[in-house]
């Protein structure tokens, strides 16, 4: 009977361990052989590496993994394409504590985070998500990371410093910067307790500004910090001179399902949807499209019930639904946006709201092709 109970356990513990190794599996790269299991997706590409020339990898998420709290961090690698998706229902990558950005895409290009399972469908089945509530990125772009797409994916976070849910680094030594990346078809939301303060931030460099960036067909849900001066879905950073340029922001909504009440000190906050400059005298750069996004609602496209914003008591809530600030030269295209369901009670009579809000000495074309919706 003894006999019989540890060979019982020992084919336990195979198993267990079967399990733990394989929850993350590489195809395609060099040095490893196809099917490799890891216990975490860090791990896998640690062992991957850089030196992958021409390589065309694969990196398969089975069950949902706890990664180390220094994060994950895909290098600069030579392969020719690297994708990471999952193959089953429901699968969660995250940190207990994280002391870094969750994933890192560190100088990478020609990365894909692919959310549909086996990479087929419309269904989002990754989500990543960080519990950190200070200077910590769910997924951050930096050192050069260029070429890169995160789609279908559910994201999440919960940072309320000046760092974003998703960061475009500021520091970045080549032309476009941490640019010509690609968000798509994500759900960006919070991740329970705490708010962000930005769900998109790219601070900008005047020497190797931003550009080229993709922000298409997102749902940006529930992510306001209404206890934060100047909270925004998306803050594209300006300065004395551009700092990014080229954005494409298409095809998003933009809605909360809980009335936002603000509760900031200060006498007026403001409330930016989409903030393209930091202020009036904060430029960016142009040619950049904004087109075809739902602001309001309680759900995608402007539906469900009313977006609802109420300011503090006695105090102002300043709001655009889409701002910028672009130098001379350039001209920025602003078409077929939908600004409804929207409820905004203000208990100060000296600020307001405002759907498109423009500066500097740029060229902005609005509704010239598709009128806007307000």
């Amino acid at each position: 009977m003894k006999k019989q109970i540890l060979i019982f356990a020992f084919l336990i513990a195979l198993v267990t361990s079967t399990f733990a190794i394989n929850e993350v599996t590489v195809t395609g790269a060099a040095g490893i052989a196809d099917g490799t299991g890891y216990s975490t997706l860090a791990a896998a590409m640690t062992a991957i590496g850089t030196s992958q020339s021409g390589k065309t990898i694969n990196v398969a998420v089975n069950p949902s993994t706890t990664e180390p709290n220094t994060g994950i961090s895909i290098g600069a690698g030579d392969w020719t394409s690297l994708t990471i998706y999952p193959t089953g229902d429901d699968i969660t990558v995250t940190a207990a504590a994280p002391s870094a950005n969750l994933i890192t895409f560190n100088g990478a290009d020609n990365v894909t985070i692919d959310g549909r399972k086996n990479k087929s469908g419309t269904s989002r089945n990754l989500t990543i998500t960080s519990p950190a509530t200070v200077t910590y990125a769910t997924i951050a772009f930096t050192a050069i990371a260029q070429s890169n797409t995160v789609k279908y994916c559910n994201i999440k976070g919960s940072v309320d410093g000046a760092v974003g849910l998703i960061l475009f680094g500021g520091t970045a030594a080549a032309t476009n910067g941490n640019g010509l990346n690609t968000i798509d078809n994500n759900l960006i939301t919070n991740a329970g307790g705490v708010r962000p303060r930005l769900a998109i931030y790219a601070p900008g460099n005047t020497t190797n500004p931003t550009v080229g960036i993709n922000i298409t067909n997102n749902e940006f849900k529930d992510l306001i910090n209404t206890t934060i001066a100047s909270p925004a879905y998306i803050l594209i950073g300006g300065g004395a001179t551009a700092t990014s340029s080229n954005w494409t922001i298409t095809g998003n909504s933009f809605y909360e399902t809980e009335t936002l009440n603000m509760s900031h000190s200060a006498a007026n906050t403001t409330l930016n949807f989409i903030q393209l400059g930091t202020t009036t005298a904060s430029f960016v750069g142009n040619d950049n499209n904004i087109s075809d996004n739902y602001f309001g609602g309680t759900a995608k496209q402007c539906g469900g019930g009313t977006y609802t914003v109420v300011s503090a008591a006695g105090r102002g809530t300043i709001h655009s639904g889409i701002y910028i600030c672009a130098v001379a030269g350039g001209t920025n295209s602003i078409q077929n946006n939908t600004f409804q369901k929207i409820n905004w009670t203000n208990k100060i009579g000296s600020v307001n709201w405002r759907a498109i809000d423009v500066y500097g000495a740029a060229n902005y074309n609005i509704g010239t092709i598709t009128g806007n919706t307000i």
